[in-house]
């Protein structure tokens, strides 16, 4: 479902729960989850069938610390990207004010205009990017490339034939941002080519059609 500011997040979002974020899911039950690690431990729960953390306890530690890794560390390198560079903040801001906050009363360029700098103010130098961390906050990316390059030549996901955990916690800085901002998916895409085979493979992936194991 599409989200809208004004709609969505104010008269939904925000009163079920507390939070001006997505994804969030509402269960059939009426109970809301927030949070997408949690919320994927509420259907392996739910759902064995299909699931995507290992039963075996080696693999299923390590599934969730890259996930752990991929959820709380590429975050600072993907705002960045996004933001600090004249391009791509252009690209998102015009499309955020024509699309996410097309309901603003402002005119569109006056909105890209206002995001650009909140988000940079926010994102970027108020979380600590700056001329002496750049280098550094960039590394993160590149570095993570590379180890993700050498995999993914090998297999279809990162623990072997089908989809885990660890996939979905990289794909979320991986899909929506590093792969369609211009500047990050540039580099994937001459860097690490098969990184960016493996952000459609995942999105194209289905339980039922999805064909492997985890390697043991």
């Amino acid at each position: 479902k599409e989200v809208q500011w004004g709609g969505d997040f104010l008269n939904v979002i925000y009163p079920n729960t507390g939070l001006m974020k997505v994804p969030v899911v509402r269960t059939p039950e009426g109970q809301w989850l927030a949070d997408s690690t949690p919320m994927i431990d509420w259907f392996e729960h739910k759902h064995a069938a299909g699931s995507v953390i290992p039963a075996d306890p080696v693999q299923g530690f390590f599934c969730r610390l890259l996930e752990d890794y991929a959820d709380e560390w590429m975050w600072r390198p993907a705002l960045h990207y996004r933001w600090s560079y004249a391009t791509d903040a252009h690209a998102l801001s015009r499309r955020f004010a024509e699309t996410f906050l097309a309901g603003q009363p402002m005119p569109k360029w006056m909105t890209a205009a206002f995001l650009r700098d909140r988000q940079k103010r926010i994102y970027v130098t108020g979380d600590g990017v700056t001329d002496d961390t750049r280098s550094h906050v960039e590394a993160v990316y590149l570095n993570t490339l590379d180890r993700l390059q050498a995999i993914f030549e090998k297999q279809p996901f990162l623990l072997g034939g089908k989809p885990c955990l660890a996939d979905f916690g990289f794909f979320a800085s991986m899909f929506r941002h590093f792969s369609l901002d211009p500047t990050p998916s540039l580099i994937m895409q001459q860097r690490a080519p098969a990184v960016f085979e493996w952000v459609a493979r995942l999105w194209n992936a289905r339980a039922s059609v999805t064909a492997g194991e985890w390697a043991t």
